[in-house]
Parts: structure tokens; C-alpha cells; sequence
């Protein structure tokens, strides 16, 4: 597998490209061949001219962050079509799948960035490897020539569409990006950021990565805040390819080979919806040494699992994208991802691998440090029964339940009398789960006097006049 990027072309790449434009064989097919010795001095010249033209754009093509060859549209014209045209100099290199990988990425910058309509390239008849590579890629023969064209209407679907929302993570975006970027894979993907109006350096350095690597991402940068979950829908809108993976801006992945090993084990299991992995729990702002996200078996999950214990760290996450999936109370949640994969699940089954292939960051700002009023759960969970249609109608009573009880404890530790009254109240109005409520924890009540005893009052006064 290889992490293949294109970057726009530097003046310095002479020192090495004027190498290829010597070796005959590179040049074979091509009406392009030198017809005298080219130094460092003569390709140095020439690319600080072509950078110049305003008719082209000119990159370079890096394997594993090695520069190999040159990709690049030339004669761009009003009628928004140019002619394409790819070397790759480093012959190690030729016949691994390199050229379509970057020839994608060209088309989505050509598409996306420049408005070009069509592209179009000569090709030698007799240069059957190269033929085959711009027919792989969508190019269509149009003339014996040969001449070929490639529609840039046309749908330009990656395999993976790597899904990325951030806030205010200037301190961790970087990594999380050079985390996706470099990814050695078979197939194409791209990275779609919702950038969420930052108060602070992260919408400049999305940014500029994204200007270094032509053709890889989607960035919606929002002109005001949305909010997490208006975010999170949009960018879910964005993604379009074949099945989407989620990165959050202040997680990253510790391994390269992350996307090929769970899309490899998605394409030869067409039963499973999702799969997911290990991650490590990294706390930034505690002294508290890093730690297993979760602890479990290589196997089969369901949504009661998911829904039930907190399992599936959101950068571990692949999943198809199935056309059904939007949520109908989706900007009514206050965390999305568990209701989301909940849909997924309605699809297909659910895998786990016991690999540590990504970082869970704990910090002050994070959102599940940000905690939530106790009722925006609850409601979180009532909207999640709706959705469902009381599938895990068992399972959520069983949540609900248990939040009100953990609240009581918390609130009746710090000794919020103001908080306990209004928590009565709550569960007072709840009918439905009075009886769930007393029935899980009555035997704990039991064990406790003086907690009942203390509280009695406090639940009269909570009382409605």
C-alpha cells in the first residue's frame, strides 16, 4: 500500500526531475522527449517558467512523502477544459496503481477549485499501460488519435469520504489532518471539514493544508458558528463517497494502514454495516496516564451494545453510506454519533477489532468534558426511543433510570438543594419512569436510611402548589 498526494510543483523539484528527462524510457511514448541533455540548470529554468503561465497548474506527485513524477492541466481556456498530462520518473514506482490515485485527486482539484468541464489528453496507441490507467480512471477515447476525455460532471465518488467537524482545536487540528493525509491505501479518499467559524487559529491552518494538498478535501467553512450538530449534519450532507469514516478534530489515528484494513475487511463482508476499533484514551489536561478506550473481544456487536455502554470511540468508525440515513431528530440531539450508528446498524451487522489504531483526546474543552444538563439526556434518550420506534425501548427506560439516579447522587453530594428540588420535580412530571426508576434502585434506597430520610422533605417541597 502507498500514501500517494499530489502538491503543488516547487522550482527546487529540478534537482531532481532533470534525472527523468534523460532516461529514454520514460520518454518512450511521448512526443515530449528531449532531444538534448538537460541539466539542473536548463529544468530549473523551465519550471520557474511554466510556474509562471497562467494557463496551467503544475504538481508534483509524492509516494510515501518521496517525489516520483509530475501531474499537471496545461492550456486551460475560457471554454473551462484543459489538457491533462502525467509522468511518473521513478520507473520503481510504475504499474502499482500510483498514477490513478493521483489522476483522481487531479480531477476533484480540476472540478472542484478551477470549474473545468471536461479534460482531455493524447495518448500513443501503442502505450497500452498508460491507456488502460486513463480508461480505469473515466477518460473516454474519442478519436484514433488517440485522443481521450474525461466529463468533469460526471460523479466524482471517492471509495471513502473521511468525515471531520472542528471548533476551536488549534492545538490538536494538525495532527488530526496529517493523521487522515497520510493513509496508505488502495483506493481514493477524500476529507470533507466543517470548519465551525473558530475563534481561534483553526480555520487558517485547515487552510493551508488544504492548499498544499490540491484535490484532497471539501472544507465548508462556515461564515458563523452553527453549532456541533448543524456542523455534523452538514459535513454528513458533504460526504460522498462509498462509505464514510469519522475523525473528529481533536482525535487522530495512530496507524497508516487504519482505512485500507477496515475497508479490506467491509468489501469481503457485505453483511456488516459498520466496524469499528481500539483506541487510547489520552487525558491533556490531568495528570492521569493513558489508557485503553475500552476493553473488548475481536467479534460481533449490536446497537444494544452501543446503546447500553459507551463502546465506540468516533475515530474508530467506518460505516456505509447507505442512503437512508438521515436521522429525522438529528438537530435535536446533543451527540450524534450514537444515534447515527444506531441508524447504520438497521442496516447490517456491527464488527470489532481489537486493534489500537486511534486517540480519544480528554480535555477541558472537549465535548464530553463539556457536561450536559442531566434533562438534555434524558430528552437525548426519549428522542432516540422515537427514532427507533421503541426498539430499545427496555434498554433506554434502563438509561433513563439510571441518570436520574446518578444525578440524585451527584447533586446530593455537593449538597444542592436547589438542584435536588428541580430534579424531583423532573422525575415527578416523568410518570412513565417513576415506577422504572424505584424498581432498579430500590434495593439500594433501602440500604440507605438516612439518604431517604434527607430527601423526603426536599421531594415535598418540590411538589407543584
Amino acid at each position: 500500500m502507498y500514501n500517494v498526494l499530489i502538491r503543488p510543483l516547487k522550482r527546487e523539484d529540478a534537482l531532481i526531475s532533470y534525472q527523468w528527462r534523460n532516461d529514454p524510457d520514460i520518454w518512450k511514448f511521448t512526443g515530449h522527449r528531449p532531444d538534448k541533455i538537460i541539466t539542473q540548470e536548463i529544468e530549473l529554468d523551465w519550471i520557474q517558467r511554466v510556474l509562471n503561465e497562467k494557463d496551467s497548474c503544475r504538481f508534483a506527485i509524492l509516494v510515501d512523502n518521496i517525489y516520483i513524477g509530475n501531474i499537471q492541466i496545461t492550456n486551460i481556456t475560457l471554454e473551462e477544459e484543459g489538457e491533462y498530462h502525467i509522468f511518473i520518473g521513478e520507473k520503481d514506482y510504475w504499474g502499482k496503481g500510483i498514477a490513478s490515485l493521483a489522476t483522481w485527486q487531479l480531477l476533484r482539484y480540476a472540478k472542484e477549485r478551477l470549474n473545468l468541464k471536461r479534460l482531455y489528453l493524447f495518448v500513443n496507441p501503442l502505450n497500452k499501460p498508460a491507456i488502460k490507467v486513463y480508461e480505469r480512471c473515466g477518460f473516454i477515447k474519442v478519436s484514433d488519435k488517440i485522443k481521450m476525455v474525461f466529463d468533469l460532471s460526471r460523479d466524482l465518488r471517492p471509495t471513502v469520504s473521511v468525515f471531520m467537524i472542528t471548533y476551536n482545536h488549534e492545538a490538536y487540528i494538525r495532527q488530526a489532518v496529517e493523521s487522515i493525509l497520510c493513509q496508505k491505501t488502495n483506493f481514493d479518499f477524500d476529507i470533507v471539514i466543517g470548519e465551525d467559524c473558530s475563534t481561534d487559529s483553526t480555520r487558517s491552518i485547515v487552510m493551508s493544508i488544504a492548499d498544499q494538498y490540491p484535490g484532497k478535501f471539501k472544507l465548508l467553512l462556515h461564515e458563523k458558528n452553527i453549532g456541533a450538530m448543524a456542523n455534523q449534519m452538514a459535513v454528513f450532507s458533504a460526504c460522498t463517497g462509498k462509505y464514510i469514516a469519522m475523525c473528529e478534530g481533536d482525535d487522530y489515528w495512530k496507524d497508516s494502514l487504519k482505512l485500507q484494513t477496515q475497508i479490506t475487511f467491509l468489501d469481503a463482508n457485505p453483511e456488516f454495516s459498520l466496524c469499528f476499533h481500539g483506541a487510547m484514551e489520552v487525558y491533556e489536561d490531568q495528570d492521569i496516564p493513558p489508557k485503553p478506550f475500552v476493553n473488548l473481544s475481536t467479534g460481533e456487536y449490536s446497537g444494544q451494545d452501543i446503546l447500553l455502554n459507551w463502546i465506540v470511540p468516533t475515530a474508530s468508525v467506518v460505516f456505509r453510506n447507505y442512503p437512508d440515513l438521515r436521522l429525522k431528530y438529528f438537530e435535536k440531539y446533543i451527540f450524534g454519533d450514537t444515534p447515527l450508528f444506531l441508524k447504520v446498524c438497521e442496516n447490517g451487522k456491527i464488527w470489532y477489532m481489537n486493534e489500537t489504531m486511534s486517540v480519544y483526546r480528554r480535555h477541558k474543552n472537549g465535548s464530553a468534558a463539556n457536561r450536559k444538563h442531566y434533562k438534555q439526556i434524558i430528552n437525548q434518550l426519549h428522542y432516540i426511543n422515537l427514532e427507533f420506534e421503541k426498539k430499545y425501548d427496555k434498554t433506554v427506560k434502563h438509561l433513563i433510570s439510571k441518570k436520574y439516579f446518578d444525578t440524585f447522587r451527584e447533586y446530593y453530594s455537593l449538597g444542592s438543594i436547589k438542584m435536588l428540588k428541580h430534579l424531583f420535580y423532573s422525575l415527578y412530571w416523568d410518570h412513565t419512569l417513576i415506577f422504572t426508576f424505584v424498581k432498579r434502585k430500590v434495593k439500594s434506597l433501602l440500604t440507605n436510611w438516612s439518604f431517604l430520610i434527607s430527601m423526603f422533605p426536599i421531594f415535598l417541597q418540590s411538589l407543584p402548589k
